[in-house]
């Protein structure tokens, strides 16, 4: 009872961070603009949140696998969101608003992987899937959510009741987590051995599979978010239609996490992370080839039941590996790699479309994470005991 009251205490409290931090994401660039940035300003906002964040997550990982204080570093996390949702309302210079983001990128380390890494911590042996498939909802489903109720919150209350709302479910997510969700140290479930270094944890053969995987999967992502709405407004559709696109995939991940998470408990994870990413890295192919609303919306349908059934059978294996080498390291490394496939994606992408056009960029893509795909394949295809 006690372990379902903190999986339900972590699942309210991740949805509603997600939900607040989807509400700035259609706003942002379109608030830094009327601040005077550039496209150079606004790769610095959007760059520097994923590049703290990436730089924070194995040593916050870490420290909270060594002193198991996870639900300290999930407290602060969302106490500063709450100071950071008001920064943005106070922002009055590009220089805050970078530095509001740089912070920002930190706190959201503390928050998602350490949670993650709790729920992990929660998980019976051979149920892992499960476990992780139904808290990842909360994830998809906030994110997926955010930036739709997000942009009706903008056109109806204006730009500064979205930082208001964020900064109201910050706080009551971190309300949730200080008097409902107990400190959890190393107990129940987790059949842990000494911490090992991040030297060892990289030479373990499911952890570089998972962080191959992580980083395809992000890549195809990051490149989705940054250029689907370009693509999308070149076949003539309107922005609602885009944010539909963009949300899509994501509420379709979240729908099917849960019955895809039973799947990886009962059947072979590298087989399912081959073929589900393989599925989702192929749609890619189909999107130059689109030509209006609903071939895009079949296309995101197909996308999402591929990183459906590949996610849930990844985050098994990434908890698995941290029961034995350290939940929190586990879950910052494989964070870490999504933050990176995001950085990297609008980069490689955005020197394929002006060397060659945007039908290159998502060719392109697809071509990277098929053959990342397979590298993952060869890496685990032999692996037992996953």
């Amino acid at each position: 009872m006690k372990e379902k009251s903190s999986f339900n205490v972590l699942f309210v409290a991740v949805f509603l961070d997600m939900l607040g931090l989807g509400f700035i994401v259609p706003l942002l660039p379109g608030y830094a603009t009327n601040l005077g940035a550039t496209g150079l300003w606004i790769a610095v906002i959007f760059g520097g949140y994923s590049l703290t964040r990436v730089i924070a997550l194995p040593i916050i990982g870490r420290i909270s696998d060594k002193t198991g204080r996870k639900k300290a570093f999930i407290a602060t996390g969302l106490f500063l969101y709450v100071l950071l949702s008001f920064g943005y309302v106070k922002a009055s210079t590009l220089y805050e608003l970078s530095i509001i983001r740089f912070i920002q990128g930190i706190a959201s380390a503390m928050i998602i992987p350490l949670a993650m890494a709790y729920i992990g911590e929660l998980s019976p042996k051979d149920r892992e899937g499960s476990y992780m498939g139904t808290f990842s909802i909360s994830i998809f489903w906030g994110m997926g959510s955010g930036p739709l109720l997000g942009g009706f919150l903008e056109d109806n209350f204006g730009t500064l009741s979205v930082f208001y709302a964020m900064g109201t479910l910050s706080a009551f997510s971190l309300i949730l987590v200080l008097f409902l969700l107990p400190e959890q140290r190393v107990t129940g479930h987790l059949h842990i051995g000494e911490v090992i270094s991040y030297q060892k944890l990289i030479k373990v053969k499911p952890v570089q599979g998972i962080l191959i995987y992580r980083f395809v999967n992000a890549f195809i992502r990051g490149g989705i978010y940054s250029f689907l709405p370009i693509i999308a407004a070149l076949r003539g559709l309107s922005a609602f239609e885009i944010g539909i696109l963009i949300s899509v995939n994501t509420l379709l991940v979240g729908i099917f996490q849960k019955p895809f998470g039973k799947f990886a408990d009962k059947y072979d994870k590298v087989s399912l992370i081959f073929f589900g990413n393989l599925i989702a890295c192929m749609s890619l192919l189909l999107i130059p080839v689109s030509s209006d609303f609903y071939a895009l919306f079949l296309v995101g349908i197909i996308m999402g039941i591929g990183s459906s059934i590949s996610m849930p059978a990844a985050t098994a294996i990434a908890v698995r590996a941290g029961k034995r080498s350290g939940m929190g390291s586990v879950m910052g490394l494989f964070n870490m790699a999504m933050g990176i496939g995001m950085i990297v994606a609008p980069l490689i992408s955005g020197v394929v479309m002006d060397a060659f056009n945007i039908d290159a960029v998502f060719y392109s893509m697809g071509a990277v994470g098929i053959l990342g795909t397979f590298v993952f394949y060869m890496f685990l295809k032999n692996s037992k005991n996953l």
